[in-house]
């Protein structure tokens, strides 16, 4: 069976397609060996600088067989080979020689890894009059996807520690790691400094130039050349996110920032003032998404407090609207879960109160949000399950009397 039944790809979109099925293929932890391999088999049929990101997720593929399909596919076909076997020996016997780099054992083969990137940030390309900085893709993602492999060693990783891989990387020894990283928000290609944020941020990387990355980040999602890409500004706002949660004493400031961009974030794009629209909806959801995930009830109850996205109502919108407010839905549900109960097994007012949110909306128009808190009721835990169904019970009794009194007026 064909696991993807593109073989050739007469139009450039169709490339496209395939990479983002690919990755999707490599992102999933539930895929075989095999449709791994496939996807990328299929992609090394093709010559193209843009295979070079994807091939790079897969050079750090859980499986060795995958990885060395990807290392000899980049290194016969991009001249990626030196940096692509210095990654396969990083990994090899259970990632032993990357364990000592993080032990501080022995760190000369993660020293070299960083030593030869001075030489991928010259390598481009052009597509068109698109430029490929297909060099500087390479090393950010190398970068990028030895997140997991490190957390693993570690046996998990808290978001709220300092991560073994800044560590690495701001010692003296590889500052020229942090050089590479800002040149690369300075990239002519935009998924190049899209990946220098997100690593920026993930890391939480002091690139020595008297500027937090926190503020750093904020600058460039504000540049002219990131300005009106809504999908720059998503990278940024999981780059905060991140950078928040390992420094809380940024929490004000991030607020703050979060609340800004939700309320005045517009895009100016020639000939498509739809698409404007539609991604300004985008980006109200990453920041609802952004604040759902630092557990915030308060701050996401007040950042919907004045433009409640349930209230919207736009037929050339729907799609970008209905996603937003699942968004909101799915917020205060992760809220929820977050607060435990109570010592005396009791739901606590926070979620008391999301409760009500959730049976106003199940009556919602919006049926993607129903479906949402319609899944929410019928799939609680046992314990949450009798907490909420006596809580229910005593809503609908309390309402129930209020419109009898109302009746009797």
């Amino acid at each position: 069976m064909a696991i993807f039944p593109k073989s050739f790809y007469e139009q450039n979109d169709e490339l496209v397609q395939l990479l983002k099925d690919v990755n999707a293929v490599l992102q999933n932890p539930e895929t075989s060996v095999i449709e791994r391999y496939a996807g990328i088999s299929e992609i090394s049929r093709f010559k193209d600088w843009q295979n070079v990101g994807v091939l790079t997720v897969a050079l750090l593929d859980k499986y060795s067989q995958v990885r060395e399909l990807a290392a000899n596919t980049l290194k016969q076909d991009y001249k990626l080979g030196e940096t692509s076997d210095i990654v396969l020996e990083l990994l090899a016997n259970d990632a032993e020689k990357l364990k000592d780099a993080i032990k501080a054992k022995e760190q000369e083969t993660f020293s070299n890894l960083i030593y030869k990137m001075e030489k991928l940030h010259n390598k481009r390309s052009s597509l068109g009059n698109t430029k490929v900085d297909y060099g500087s893709r390479h090393l950010l993602t190398i970068l990028a996807e030895l997140e997991p492999w490190v957390r693993k060693i570690q046996g998990g990783i808290k978001n709220t520690e300092t991560h073994p891989l800044k560590d690495l990387l701001e010692k003296d020894e590889h500052i020229q790691s942090l050089k590479i990283i800002k040149k690369c928000l300075e990239s002519e290609d935009v998924s190049c400094r899209r990946r220098a944020i997100s690593l920026i941020g993930k890391f939480n990387l002091d690139i020595r130039i008297g500027k937090q990355a926190f503020d750093l980040i904020i600058e460039n999602i504000d540049h002219d050349n990131n300005r009106n890409d809504y999908l720059v500004t998503w990278d940024g706002i999981k780059a905060l996110t991140a950078i928040v949660q390992q420094n809380s004493n940024l929490k004000s400031a991030f607020f703050q920032q979060i609340s800004d961009i939700y309320k005045s974030r517009t895009y100016e794009l020639e000939d498509e003032a739809e698409s404007c629209e539609e991604h300004s909806y985008h980006t109200k959801k990453h920041c609802v998404e952004a604040l759902g995930s630092l557990f915030d009830y308060e701050e996401l109850n007040k950042l919907l407090k004045r433009s409640n996205p349930l209230d919207l109502l736009s037929f050339n919108n729907f799609r970008a609207i209905s996603a937003l407010n699942v968004a909101v839905a799915k917020g205060f549900i992760k809220i929820y879960f977050h607060n435990s109960i109570s010592e005396s097994r009791k739901l606590r007012l926070q979620q008391k109160k999301i409760l009500s949110k959730l049976i106003y909306w199940i009556s919602t128009k919006n049926r993607y949000v129903e479906q949402v808190v319609n899944k929410f009721f019928t799939e609680l835990p046992s314990l949450h399950h009798r907490l909420v169904r006596e809580y229910l019970q005593k809503y609908i009794e309390h309402n129930y009397r209020r419109v009898a009194r109302l009746l009797e007026n």
